[in-house]
């Protein structure tokens, strides 16, 4: 309750200073981050993912007994760096034809993205992807729906977890996948991600990624499901925050989202995730 307190008395605080801004752990926050967080109608930000995305790296590490560490998530922006320069939309083609077509990235976004895979992005609490055997991110669709995406190296997978299966057709949401499946496959092939790999089930697979193959995309629908349109949002932090925990998907509760959000808000002005 001194939780729930604490951040009523900053929203209560912002509505005579709605310039106000407020240094969390990962960045700074304006007075909407809460407001919008609390409010179960209004759609969340990448912000609000990022932040759910921080506080989970952070809780595994701080207690990896209990979470492991063959895994880590990875900020909305990786998909930002992957997506001008993602596959044309077009005839269906064959694998090396997509090899040959995808478009490389600019210098500066392909930096950011070895960032990301090397754990030197400055997001916090980050492992290099040679250390991990999945890495977790929330993807959005169509600027308008946000799915969670695991990515196997182990399986060379791209799963994604929607809560809104009826918004998107899977051969649509396939289509919107590729700076995943094909696009971030290149960019890993090209920096011999696989040999370099410290995971002796991902190094493995080194010699069957010796040529350039996509990710196989895996789309999972039998999921609890939202029933209105604005919480993909916590309902993909969810997602992620079981699936890497080992809880099963569920016992997510799609009534509780407003209890949801507001523990994602609490544990955003702690700091720290509960366990």
């Amino acid at each position: 309750m001194e939780d729930v307190k604490a951040i009523i008395q900053v929203c209560r605080a912002w509505k005579t200073d709605i310039s106000a801004e407020l240094e969390l752990e990962p960045f700074e926050v304006g007075a909407d981050f809460f407001y919008k967080l609390l409010d179960e109608t209004a759609w969340m930000s990448s912000r609000h993912l990022d932040m759910a995305m921080f506080l989970i790296r952070k809780r595994q590490l701080s207690h990896p007994q209990l979470f492991g560490r063959e895994w880590t998530t990875a900020k909305f922006c990786l998909q930002q760096f992957l997506q001008p320069f993602a596959m044309p939309i077009g005839k269906r083609v064959t694998r090396k034809q997509y090899a040959s077509r995808t478009v490389d990235p600019p210098p500066n976004y392909l930096k950011n993205v070895h960032h990301f895979v090397n754990g030197s992005w400055q997001h916090g609490y980050a492992q290099a992807w040679t250390k991990v055997r999945k890495v977790y991110l929330p993807y959005n669709v169509r600027q308008s729906h946000w799915v969670a995406v695991e990515v196997d190296f182990v399986r060379h997978t791209v799963t994604v977890y929607d809560s809104y299966s009826d918004f998107t057709s899977n051969s649509m949401l396939v289509r919107f996948m590729e700076p995943i499946t094909h696009t971030l496959a290149k960019v890993l092939h090209e920096m011999r991600f696989y040999e370099k790999s410290e995971v002796e089930a991902v190094k493995r697979k080194r010699t069957d990624m010796s040529n350039f193959n996509p990710f196989t995309i895996c789309i999972i629908s039998d999921v609890p499901q939202q029933s209105d349109g604005t919480s993909c949002g916590i309902m993909t932090v969810k997602y992620i925050e079981y699936l890497s925990a080992g809880i099963p998907l569920h016992t997510i509760d799609p009534s509780k989202f407003g209890y949801y959000r507001l523990k994602l808000a609490i544990e955003a002005f702690r700091g720290e995730a509960y366990v």
